[in-house]
């Protein structure tokens, strides 16, 4: 109740300071062409038509018209990008990028191939990622390895969301929405200068409540994966020195939720035993829930000969689920029990220390940048399973547990070089050297330790043309890594203390961006090669629930990325993105074996995007000034969820119609109407196989989901 009436107060206070609010005059924009956007992804703001990486950038507006409220749903809007909820709970996610993918993110130590940061500090563990957007800036989505200016774990691609800063402006917004399964959400924010010209401060906060799950859940008759959230968000900018602007932001988030909810699958027909995708059988009240409280403070110094930056980050995350991995068993004696109940329980907590250095010299013909980072994370998990053995009908049970510490230092520089007006040279490397460190038990009297290190350097090199004000090309050779580590979730004391080395690849990449017909077309497209090796591959041991995770493949994965937008006329956007990849030359590292029925990688679809369109015109009706409406098409390949190709892990193909329609004021309200998966499709997002009980299930993507938001802005 508090945390409702919190938010509540939030919103109330967005609404009533309007009344006095001195609002900054908005300049007109001109809506028959593209506009700039800037970006950060060379880790200085740049122009996101001049800058050398393969990037998409959203900005607070894109969210709103594409009804976009959580971190999986931007996914669809990045070529060769996949991001879906982990088998855990709703807040751990699983994420795919250019060939490489990983779907085990319920475990406390898994490291991601594909870097979240907040704010510009990286977040280590899948389950602190998927919260709820409220007050955000932008997004931005890089694409290819970025080894050398964001380090680790960025072996494919980084993820950065940017929240919004105060300034002297007094702005805020806010939010109600009610849809169907009984959501109701609550957003706001407000922001303004606490000494003008000097400090200013934010708070942003949002609450859902989703009363009804949309799985029909038979042992109870009742339904199941219901998903609540909450979040507070606090930011205090100084920018009263002429030299000197600092941001300390500090935020809660927590999430409740019914976990990973199964469908049984009949292995033999791959059909539900339930006979559609949204029922389950499990009797098990599942659950699922993630806190996390995090701080940081970023400090940027600026001379006219150079910058420096201090960015600091702090977070703590409480992360629990309670699932039934089976989807339920059907007992000959009509009893519906579980078949694999997992239990688990994660504290981690981590920090990080970044400072950064950049400038230019010899008349702006060289821009450099230098920087330093640190990284300390301690996780704990306990797992308890209770397994239901179909051959002696009895249930067995087991228990294991560790701690495992991580310790990470880099330094990285680039320089980029103006060979002529128009020709740029990029070279860059980052060298990062990691200790790690676990100690556990199995069942529960069998302890183990181990301790282990990697290092790696990553450097990139890259030529760069601005052909014409509006056409630009580059192209880069990079090297990626994954961190090393141990297997998450090993039932063997042997298994779970022998490491595997990081995960790396060299990748090669072209490509251009380009403004058209008078900026009214913008048409970016890359292409690129990556050359994996030392894999790492999950398998259980045949015949047992024995996990193993070890490096064992190499392979190359080669694809094109297109994006297209297209403004023909004053008010209608029409868009396209889209992906394809494939891959070949798969094969065994020396020593290790593959799965004999291997035919693809885990989480790598042929092809993904989306398209559609916006359009805003102008009326005079109910105190409303726009209409806008539109709609889009997500798509997406089949894939398999894990190494093994097993038939139950093969997804379906994914086919979503969106759509939105709003009234709009001048005066700041709106009212929206969104649906998402409109045509009501059934699908399956996720998939596993459970041999050694011979169980199979999968998980289905959200039915049809619709709401109506009033929405105050200022």
């Amino acid at each position: 109740m508090f945390r409702s009436l919190l938010l509540a107060t939030v919103a109330a206070a967005s609404f009533s300071t309007s009344a006095y609010a001195q609002t900054a005059p908005v300049p007109a924009v001109d809506d028959t062409e593209n506009q700039e956007i800037t970006v950060t992804a060379t880790r200085r703001e740049t122009s996101l038509q001049h800058t050398p990486v393969t990037v998409s950038a959203l900005s607070a507006n894109d969210l709103v018209k594409l009804a976009i409220t959580r971190v999986d749903q931007i996914a669809a809007t990045v070529p060769n990008f996949y991001v879906a909820p982990g088998v855990a709970n709703s807040s751990t996610v699983s994420v795919s990028m250019r060939g490489r993918g990983d779907n085990s993110g319920g475990f406390g130590i898994t490291e991601q191939p594909v870097s979240f940061y907040f704010d510009d500090v990286y977040q280590a563990r899948p389950s602190s990622v998927n919260s709820e957007f409220t007050d955000i800036e932008r997004i931005e989505v890089l694409r290819g390895p970025q080894g050398t200016l964001f380090g680790r774990n960025s072996m494919t691609g980084a993820v950065n969301i940017i929240s919004a800063t105060p300034g002297d402006t007094v702005k805020g917004n806010a939010g109600i929405s009610y849809g169907n399964y009984q959501t109701v959400r609550l957003r706001g924010a407000i922001a303004a200068p606490l000494v003008k010209g000097a400090l200013a401060a934010s708070i942003a906060g949002v609450y859902t409540d989703m009363g009804k799950g949309y799985i029909k859940q038979i042992p109870t008759g009742g339904t199941t994966d219901r998903r609540d959230f909450w979040g507070l968000r606090g930011k205090l900018h100084y920018y009263g020195s002429e030299h000197w602007d600092a941001n300390l932001t500090v935020s809660h988030t927590d999430s409740k939720n019914d976990g990973f909810v199964a469908t049984p699958i009949n292995n033999a027909t791959l059909k539900p035993f339930t006979g559609d995708y949204l029922t389950t059988r499990t009797p098990l009240d599942s659950a699922g829930s993630t806190e996390i409280t995090s701080a940081s403070l970023h400090v940027k110094g600026e001379y006219d000969a150079f910058t420096v930056k201090s960015i600091t980050g702090w977070s703590k995350t409480k992360d629990y689920w309670n699932v039934d991995l089976s989807g339920g068993v059907l007992r000959p004696n009509g009893q519906y029990v579980t078949g694999f109940n997992r239990v688990s329980d994660i504290s981690q907590e981590q920090f990080s220390q970044e400072y950064q250095i950049f400038g230019d010299a010899f008349d702006g013909k060289l821009d450099w940048i230098g920087g330093l980072y640190f990284f300390k994370e301690g996780v704990s998990q306990e797992i308890a399973d209770r397994t239901f053995i179909p051959t002696t009908a009895i249930f067995t049970n087991s228990r294991l547990g560790y701690h495992a510490d991580t310790r990470s230092i880099a330094g990285y520089a680039q320089l980029n070089y103006k060979l002529t007006s128009k020709l740029e040279l990029l070279v860059g490397g980052r060298y990062t050297d990691e200790k790690k460190k676990i100690r556990g038990f199995v069942n529960p009297a069998t302890p183990y330790s181990d301790d282990t290190s990697f290092n790696a350097f990553t450097p990139k090199f890259g030529l760069n043309y601005q052909a014409t004000d509006n056409l630009f090309l580059y192209g880069s050779i990079s090297k990626g890594f994954r961190s090393g580590g141990y297997t998450a979730g090993a039932t063997s004391p042997v298994v779970a203390a022998a490491p595997f080395g990081p995960e790396g690849l060299w990748a090669y990449e072209v490509g251009f961006k380009s403004d058209l017909f008078d900026r009214k077309v913008r048409f970016n497209v890359a292409a690129f090669v990556n050359d994996f090796k030392d894999l790492v591959i999950s398998a259980f041991v045949p015949g047992t629930a024995v996990l193993v995770q070890d490096n064992g493949l190499s392979e190359r994965v080669y694809g094109i990325e297109a994006e297209l937008n297209i403004k023909p006329v004053r008010g209608l956007d029409i868009f396209f993105n889209g992906g394809l990849q494939d891959e070949t030359k798969v094969k065994a590292i020396p020593g290790a074996q593959l799965p004999t029925n291997l035919k693809r990688n885990a989480v790598v679809p042929y092809y993904s995007g989306m398209t559609g369109f916006r359009y805003e015109l102008p009326i005079q009706a109910v105190g409303a000034n726009t209409v806008r409406f539109g709609g889009d098409f997500i798509f997406r390949d089949k894939m398999y969820a894990n190494i093994n190709n097993l038939p139950v892990t093969h997804t379906s193909t994914i086919q979503e119609f969106n759509a939105e329609v709003a009234l709009v004021s001048d005066a700041g309200w709106q009212v929206s109407v969104a649906g998402r998966n409109l045509a009501n499709r059934q699908q399956w997002k996720n998939g596993i196989g459970l041999a050694f009980i011979n169980s199979y299930a999968r998980q289905a993507v959200e039915p049809r989901t619709y709401r109506v938001e009033f929405s105050y802005r200022f």
